[in-house]
């Protein structure tokens, strides 16, 4: 029979392998939770990304038609409370979108007209290539509908497309420089010629100063380019906005919780 002595270390080496085994549990319990909630709040970042790319998708490419609440306006059906629309299936409603989200035109055809003859390329930048004289296009079609892209094309003086305009300068000496003002302050200006080079001009040598509100984008695309090749370069402007937020927005491209 056990003594006392041993019946006791007997009954302490088993309470110690019974907490043991409950702290063992608890610690698999924990992380088990911990990882649970890890992967919750990954599923719940992800999914407030893919709300807040489709409500811009919509934004740009359908509320053009259907409404700003999707509950339709003069060119397309109320999608919002449709009773129809709710009772497809989300590869339906996938299927759905695929064929009507399409670009209105080719983007290589316009990629083709942009660094062709519509000469964009001279003055506007996209996908890192380009002129620098006007503004960088590599993003402009990111929430922009066709219509306003198409309207910012063929009518460039309108006051919601124009931009700030050209400014010819006459120097003292006689010389002509014609660009875009950069910069100007009490006692000089910086000015961008039509080749891409700057000027610094002290207002002390200039002569006269000719400001031109008109922009230096040609007005004419409307009758020089056909509807088909307007387009193409819609459909140019729109896929090299989406190749450049997916390059831009690191969220994209970083590995989530199940990755790591």
């Amino acid at each position: 029979m056990l003594n006392r002595r041993e019946r006791s270390l007997d009954t302490l080496g088993g309470r110690i392998v019974a907490a043991a085994g409950a702290l063992w549990i608890a610690a698999s319990t924990y992380g088990l939770g911990v990882k649970e909630s890890s992967l919750r709040s990954a599923e719940a970042k992800q999914s407030e990304r893919s709300i807040a790319d489709g409500r811009q998708a919509f934004e740009s490419r359908c509320a053009g038609c259907h409404g700003i609440d999707g509950r339709g306006g003069e060119r397309a059906p109320d999608i919002a409370t449709s009773a129809k629309t709710q009772r497809r299936s989300d590869s339906a409603l996938a299927q759905i979108i695929n064929n009507s989200a399409a670009l209105p035109g080719n983007p290589q055809n316009g990629k083709a007209i942009f660094f062709g003859p519509s000469r964009c390329s001279e003055c506007h930048l996209a996908a890192g290539a380009g002129g620098f004289i006007a503004s960088d296009l590599s993003s402009y079609g990111r929430s922009r509908p066709v219509e306003e892209i198409r309207d910012a094309i063929v009518k460039p003086n309108q006051p919601s497309n124009a931009p700030h305009g050209t400014v010819t300068i006459a120097t003292r000496a006689g010389q002509t420089v014609t660009g875009v003002l950069r910069n100007e302050d009490n006692f000089s200006l910086q000015l961008q010629s039509l080749d891409g080079a700057f000027h610094l001009l002290m207002k002390s040598d200039v002569a006269s100063i000719k400001r031109d509100s008109n922009s230096l984008m040609p007005a004419d695309y409307g009758s020089t380019l056909s509807a088909g090749e307007l387009n193409d370069l819609v459909s140019f402007l729109m896929s090299v906005a989406q190749q450049d937020k997916s390059i831009r927005d690191p969220k994209k491209n970083e590995p989530s919780d199940e990755e790591e």
